[in-house]
């Protein structure tokens, strides 16, 4: 599963998470899995990764250091 929120809609993820939970409850699923950072670490490019409460930053550079 995956989604983005337009920022003028940033209120709306907490409602959405709550519909997707009940959809996923009537339909017999038990859990939500999440693996966001497999592709960039297979990556070669070098990366950054930075925590701010609930948030995590991620950034890949596209520079190679010389």
């Amino acid at each position: 599963m995956a989604f983005t929120i337009e920022e003028d809609f940033q209120g709306l993820d907490g409602q959405l998470q709550a519909a997707l939970d009940v959809i996923a409850r009537g339909h017999g699923i038990v859990c939500f899995d999440a693996e966001v950072l497999t592709v960039f670490r297979r990556s070669d490019l070098p990366l950054t990764l930075r925590r701010a409460g609930d948030v995590v930053h991620l950034s890949l550079s596209l520079v190679q250091p010389s």
